[in-house]
């Protein structure tokens, strides 16, 4: 994958970090029909078309807050898809206790251009018995597709890098 793609996304989150939302949306080269799909869950949750609508919801997303951070802490190229593990900071501009927290932001790439992007949210609930939940089921097959752990402990994205880690020693990951 090009180099020039991944250095984008990098200035795309410093910019939405420093609160530069428009700089965010230029510094990447999004399709003009991009779908950008939130969680319901998530503040601004929903559905996203078009570079209109990822400046609209990049917008609404940091609304409620004096200062909020999206700190890549990695990225990954898994064939058409780069995977960005970040580190979320925010501030609520009425005070109250900051949020932090993980996600991943995958992404999918065509024609050198970005036209899909869904969050995966770290889940803070255990994971169901005999496997993964389906949240980190979803990201496990999107990273390695075919992948069949079971584990019956508590599951977080540093456990994904390990397996990412072994996946990297074959080759078929890169990062």
């Amino acid at each position: 994958m090009d180099k020039h793609i991944i250095e984008g996304i990098r200035r795309a989150y410093d910019a939405f970090s420093r609160g530069d939302v428009q700089g965010a949306v230029d510094a990447v080269d999004l399709d003009p029909d991009i779908l950008w799909r939130e969680p319901e869950d998530f503040h601004a949750g929903g559905t996203y078309r078009g570079r209109q609508g990822v400046a609209e919801y990049l917008t609404l997303s940091r609304e409620p807050f004096e200062k909020a951070q999206s700190l890549p802490e990695e990225i990954l190229e898994v064939g058409d898809k780069i995977v960005v593990f970040v580190h979320f900071h925010a501030w609520p501009k009425e005070g109250g206790q900051p949020l932090e927290g993980r996600i991943a932001d995958v992404y999918t790439i065509q024609m050198g251009r970005l036209c899909r992007c869904k969050p995966i949210a770290t889940p803070k609930r255990r994971a169901k018995p005999l496997g993964f939940c389906p949240t980190t089921e979803r990201l496990l097959r999107i990273i390695v597709p075919q992948s069949r752990y079971i584990l019956n402990n508590e599951l977080r994205l540093s456990t994904i890098w390990i397996i990412v880690g072994k996946y990297r020693a074959s080759g078929r990951v890169r990062g």
